[in-house]
C-alpha cells in the first residue's frame, strides 16, 4: 500500500510540475492510412493516443506520443481457389494487424504554441503485431481394391503470429485550432528488417 502512495504521490508531483512549467497532456484518436504495399495488406486503422508537451518557449516544444492502432485486413485472392468439384481450398481465413508507436516529438510552432500551424518531427519505436489464422480443406487421395481410387476433405486448422519492435521517424503539419483542439497529419515510417512500412497518420487531439 505504501509503494502505491508513493507511485499516486510521484504521479500527482509530475503532473503538478507540468502544469507549472507549461506542459500540456493530450488524448487524441487516430486514423493511420497505410502506403504502398502494405496498403495492399491492411486498410485503413483507427486507434486512440495519449500525448504531452512542454513548451520550451513560445515557438518550440518536445514531447512525447503513446497509442494503439488496429487494422481491418484485406483478404488474400488465393482464399477464393477451388478444387476441380468446386470445393475451396479454405473453409476459413482471418487475420489482424496492430501496431503500438512510442514516439519523442519536436514542435516548431510558427505563430506561437496557442494557435496556429506548427510543423513536427518525430522519431522512436513501433511494435507492429500481426496474426493469420486459417481453416484448410486438404485432399486426401485414398485407393483400395475394392473401390479404386477415392478422394476426400479433412479440414486442418493452423495459427501463426509476428511480432517485432522497430526504429520509427516521421514529419508533418499540425494546426492548434483553439486552446482545446489539435489536429496534425504525420507521415510516419517504421523500419524494419525486412524493408519499411510507411503510414499517413491524421491525429485529433483534445488539451488538457
Amino acid at each position: 500500500m505504501k509503494k502505491i502512495m508513493k507511485v499516486v504521490g510521484v504521479a500527482l508531483c509530475l503532473v503538478a510540475f507540468g502544469q507549472t512549467a507549461k506542459a500540456q497532456f493530450s488524448a487524441g484518436v487516430n486514423a493511420a492510412l497505410p502506403m504502398g504495399n502494405v496498403g495492399d495488406v491492411i486498410s485503413l486503422g483507427f486507434g486512440v493516443s495519449l500525448g504531452y508537451d512542454y513548451a520550451l518557449d513560445d515557438k518550440m516544444s518536445i514531447g512525447g506520443e503513446a497509442g494503439f492502432t488496429f487494422f481491418p485486413t484485406k483478404d488474400p485472392d488465393f482464399i477464393e481457389d477451388k478444387y476441380a468439384d468446386g470445393t475451396k481450398h479454405y473453409d476459413s481465413y482471418s487475420r489482424s494487424y496492430s501496431m503500438i508507436p512510442i514516439l519523442a516529438n519536436f514542435k516548431y510552432y510558427f505563430a506561437d504554441n496557442t494557435n496556429g500551424l506548427y510543423g513536427i518531427g518525430s522519431l522512436g519505436l513501433t511494435s507492429l503485431m500481426y496474426k493469420v489464422s486459417y481453416t484448410r480443406n486438404e485432399q486426401k487421395i485414398d485407393w483400395t481394391p475394392s473401390t479404386g481410387w477415392s478422394y476426400s476433405y479433412e479440414k486442418k486448422s493452423y495459427e501463426d503470429s509476428f511480432s517485432g519492435t522497430y526504429l520509427s521517424f516521421g514529419a508533418g503539419l499540425g494546426y492548434i485550432i483553439n486552446e482545446k483542439i489539435d489536429l496534425s497529419a504525420r507521415y510516419l515510417t517504421v523500419s524494419s528488417k525486412g524493408g519499411s512500412s510507411s503510414f499517413l497518420n491524421i491525429r485529433a487531439a483534445y488539451n488538457f
